[in-house]
C-alpha cells in the first residue's frame, strides 16, 4: 500500500494528520514512511499543512529514554539512559543494547522521525522561497 501510495504520489497531508494520533505504533511508522513520497503538486495552502504535520510528527515520536544514575563496578554513580525496555543504556549510546531501538523507539535503517521532520524543513524552506512575495513561478512546483 505504501508503495501504491508513493509511486502514484497519492499522499494526502491532510489525512496523514487526521489518522496519525489515533493509529498503532506500526501504522505510525508506516504513515510516516509516506512522507519520503510527495504530492503531485504543490500551492500554498501546503505550508501551514506541513508545518502543522511537522509539529504533531514531533509530539507524536517524542523521545522516550529518561535520564538516570547508574550504579559503577566501583559503587561510584554515574549517568545513563532507561530505556522503555527497562534496560539502562550509556549516555553516548544510540540504541539499546538489548531492545535494539533508539530513544525514539526506531531500529537503525527504519525511516526516522528526525528524517522525516528533517525532510519537511527542507520542503518548508523550499516552498516558502518558491511561493515568497516578489518571486514570480511560471509553474507549480511539481514533486
Amino acid at each position: 500500500c505504501e508503495e501504491l501510495i508513493t509511486g502514484l504520489e497519492l499522499v494526502d497531508y491532510d489525512e496523514l494528520s487526521r489518522r496519525l494520533p489515533e493509529a498503532s505504533g506500526a501504522a505510525r511508522k508506516s504513515m510516516l514512511n509516506l512522507l519520503k513520497a510527495h504530492p503531485s503538486s504543490y500551492s500554498t495552502d501546503d505550508i501551514p499543512r506541513l508545518e502543522a504535520l511537522k509539529a504533531q510528527i514531533e509530539e507524536t515520536f517524542p523521545y522516550l529514554w529518561t535520564r538516570t544514575s547508574i550504579k559503577g563496578l566501583f559503587g561510584g554513580d554515574k549517568e545513563g539512559w532507561a530505556c522503555g525496555c527497562g534496560k539502562t543504556v550509556r549516555l553516548d549510546a544510540t540504541e539499546c543494547g538489548t531492545c535494539s531501538l533508539d530513544a525514539w523507539g526506531f531500529t537503525v535503517g527504519e525511516y526516522h522521525r528526525n528524517a522525516a521532520v528533517a525532510d519537511l524543513d527542507g520542503r518548508l524552506h523550499s516552498l516558502r522561497e518558491y511561493f515568497a512575495p516578489g518571486a514570480s513561478p511560471d509553474t507549480t512546483p511539481q514533486a
